[in-house]
């Protein structure tokens, strides 16, 4: 194993989840002794939450580099595909090399044909497995590596200012596609309802920020607005004071990291499911007892104001914590190790493959505390899934 190469692609080490992921990955090849690699074809920007994992790994952004790379014996190619060029996918087919792909949008790419393609959860395997796109792909094998999560370098929030006030906040990137103007209806009822609770914005759009202050005028002072943060440390002093974590995308969340960080700071989830566009959370929020799914915006409107005086006992259960332990980065890339390099790779993949056609729609059911579908939706899930 000792100098053997694994070359990780990701289009830099930037803010961002698969970023994150991508050097968590990296950090573990390098610990469990070869050489990691990673590629950086889009910028050589690394984010202060990344640039920890540097002594580890080593990192390269040129077309040259990149050559002498792959004119070596690699173990395999680990491609974190979100956005990769055609010009470097040919190029990483020419070579020869086994490709591994860490799915990032659940649907099969049509460019080239992986060895392995592992998807981030049951939802986003059913979605791959029944896309029209994957008859193509006979000979790639598919099974459920949800993203890595590092719990102890996120675990420090002992200095932070625990406020005696019931605190709804969201984390997030700044990006209109990670949140929603539903926010607005979220936070105008919460507040009218409570005159103590307050909000906190982390990361909030310019576009929503404005027609927030627009729109709530009146109580601006309980809303606090605050810039993107990429330093951990500082990050977790937020997620600290925070109550409930409200996770509202009209995308939907492939995997949800933003999530997790909030659950291990003990924060209580509270997310709007977008049943048939990118759920995971459906299933981890589920799994992790510490958060609820709801499937509508009034359903989870009428569980902030009923909670707005409630603060939340901040300390993990023994059930959340086993939860989070499922997804440190040792206990994956030892999954995804044994995956690649089985010798009886069937055997393999059934003990990792736990799929079910109508998983995702039972799952759904689970968090509907009122059956309040649509039987449109019911209609279009139907179709999705044959």
């Amino acid at each position: 194993m000792k100098g053997k190469i694994i070359l990780s692609i990701v289009s830099s080490l930037d803010k961002g989840g698969v970023e994150r992921v991508a050097a968590l990955y990296a950090k573990e090849f390098a610990n469990l002794g070869y050489r990691s690699i990673v590629y950086l074809f889009n910028n050589e920007t690394v984010s202060q939450r990344n640039i920890k994992y540097l002594p580890n790994i080593e990192l390269i952004s040129s077309e040259d580099e990149l050559d002498v790379v792959l004119n070596n014996e690699i173990e395999f190619i680990y491609i974190h595909n979100n956005l990769v060029p055609d010009k470097l996918i040919k190029l990483l087919v020419s070579s020869g090399h086994v490709l591994v792909e860490h799915c990032v949008w659940s649907t099969p790419d049509i460019r080239f044909e992986p060895s392995f393609s592992f998807q981030l959860s049951e939802f986003a395997l059913n979605k791959y497995v029944t896309s029209t796109k994957y008859n193509e792909f006979s000979s790639t094998k598919s099974v459920i590596l949800p993203n890595c999560f590092e719990l102890q370098e996120f675990n420090n929030y002992s200095n932070c200012e625990i406020s005696d006030k019931v605190i709804f906040g969201r984390i997030g990137q700044k990006s209109m596609a990670k949140w929603s103007f539903k926010y607005i209806e979220v936070i105008r009822e919460t507040l009218k309802s409570n005159k103590s609770c307050q909000w906190l914005l982390i990361g909030c759009p310019d576009t929503l920020t404005n027609k927030i202050k627009h729109e709530l005028k009146l109580e601006l002072e309980r809303i606090e607005f605050i810039e993107e943060i990429n330093d951990d440390d500082v990050l977790a002093n937020y997620y600290g004071k925070i109550d409930y974590f409200v996770a509202i995308s009209d995308i939907g969340e492939s995997f949800g990291l933003v999530l997790f960080e909030a659950i291990s700071k003990g924060c209580y989830v509270l997310t709007l499911s977008t049943p048939w566009l990118d759920n995971s959370q459906s299933e981890y929020i589920f799994e992790s007892q510490h958060g609820k799914v709801f499937s509508s915006v009034n359903q989870l409107k009428y569980f902030c104001i009923n909670n707005a005086s409630n603060k939340v006992n901040k300390k993990l259960s023994d059930e959340t914590s086993a939860f989070l332990e499922k997804f440190k980065p040792s206990r994956l890339t030892q999954n995804l190790l044994l995956i690649v390099n089985s010798s009886d790779i069937n055997f393999t993949l059934n003990k990792f493959k736990r799929n079910s056609k109508w998983l995702h729609i039972v799952n759904q059911l689970k968090y509907v505390e009122n059956l309040s579908f649509f039987f449109f939706d019911i209609l279009v899930a139907l179709f999705c899934y044959w």
